[in-house]
């Protein structure tokens, strides 16, 4: 059972998920809205580069020029889905100062560093992801099912036109044949206004030509499925707009959304306390362990512990129990921090490696929960657990 909460406040909209009860993501939208340029595509201008790199500065009318590494494109898709779209990219040009280029902003700015910019641009609707500048239709791996996977390529291939490519993702199960062409159909329009603005703008002005949607209706549009129970909203403006896009994605999610008169839904419903406690440095299982959780500039570091769980005799049977929980809890966590790059997890010990096994694959049944890209890397040389997440942009 999954519901979703958003709390408006003077300073800020809250939004967080809740599935069986536990908080599974958070996020505090303050200024978000107004501050975030990520998704948003420019017409930008090549300022300056640098000498033996495919790679450029780049002014979009922001404050601090932008960066472009070429090579982003091609390392984005090998990440995520392997060797074969890496020859279907198009953008592969070097770039002359005072060039204009239609660009994405990948990566917000940071301190002193400008955004980061690519060429490989994409548009995110709720079923499918069209990548205009590659051929390649791939499917998210949280499909597994073969047959299933071939046959919703077959279906995007027939609605799709030949000159692009695109990302299936899991919601397009919950999609009839109709919706999926609808939104392709949209995203393709989408596309080809913004291709028209470059070629009409490319001699003009830097530009921009597409803002990125609010995060809080990307969310809702991504979780609005068989599983969401309910949406509890405090303030009647945002009501009547989520009302109004569920409408739009499907009408039988308009009765689902349910305002509550009250200044702070989290304490309403007594999240707020939990959210504070589920988020400190210590966690602790129901068994009576516990992890520790330190987050570092290069990695994330998470370290189980037995606690106050002494369980039966048999040791190897106490400390499996264990780091099963806490196999779920990683998981989480990661989702509720929102935790991106790198992270280690020293799990207690086992010597069974069928223990082991079974261990790595409750990690990766509860990474398929994850809206964000987990990659469960597996067991180090130093018997450490190797996870990759990519970080959900707000």
């Amino acid at each position: 059972m999954r519901q979703v909460y958003i709390n408006n406040t003077r300073k800020s909209i809250e939004l967080m998920i809740t599935e069986d009860k536990k908080i599974v993501e958070y996020y505090n939208l303050e200024n978000k809205k107004n501050s975030s340029i990520e998704g948003n595509i420019y017409i930008g201008e090549i300022k300056s580069s640098l000498q033996g790199m495919q790679s450029f500065f780049v002014d979009i009318g922001e404050e601090k020029n932008c960066f472009l590494n070429l090579s982003d494109a091609e390392e984005k898709f090998d990440e995520q889905f392997g060797k074969p779209q890496i020859e279907n990219i198009k953008n592969k040009e070097i770039y002359r100062i005072g060039d204009k280029v239609l660009l994405q902003v990948k990566k917000d700015a940071i301190d002193n560093k400008g955004a980061k910019l690519t060429t490989n641009i994409s548009l995110t609707g709720r079923y499918f992801v069209l990548t205009p500048n590659s051929h390649f239709i791939a499917v998210t791996k949280k499909m597994k099912d073969r047959k299933i996977r071939e046959e919703y390529v077959r279906i995007v291939q027939e609605y799709l036109p030949k000159e692009y490519g695109g990302i299936i993702r899991t919601n397009i199960l919950e999609a009839s044949d109709d919706e999926i062409k609808r939104e392709i159909d949209e995203l393709v329009l989408r596309w080809r206004k913004i291709e028209s603005e470059y070629n009409t703008n490319k001699e003009g002005k830097i530009k921009l030509v597409y803002q990125e949607e609010d995060i809080l209706y990307k969310t809702l549009k991504d979780i609005m499925n068989k599983d969401l129970d309910k949406i509890f909203v405090n303030n009647r403006k945002i009501e009547k707009d989520i009302k109004q896009l569920a409408q739009v994605l499907d009408e039988k999610y308009v009765d689902k959304v349910e305002y509550i008169k009250t200044n702070d839904l989290l304490e309403e419903y007594y999240l707020r306390k939990k959210l504070n406690k589920d988020i400190q440095k210590r966690v602790w299982l129901n068994c009576g362990g516990y992890l520790v959780i330190n987050k570092t500039e290069a990695l994330t570091a998470i370290d189980v512990n037995s606690g106050k769980y002494t369980g039966n005799k048999n040791f190897e049977t106490t400390i499996f129990k264990v780091n099963k929980e806490a196999a779920i809890e990683v998981v989480r966590q990661m989702r509720l921090r929102n935790i991106g790059g790198i992270i280690i997890v020293d799990f207690i010990d086992m010597k069974n490696e069928q223990n082991k096994a079974e261990l790595l694959e409750i990690l990766k049944q509860e990474a398929l929960k994850d809206r964000s890209k987990i990659n469960i890397k597996g067991y180090t040389s130093l018997n450490l657990m190797e996870i990759t997440r990519k970080k959900k942009n707000i």
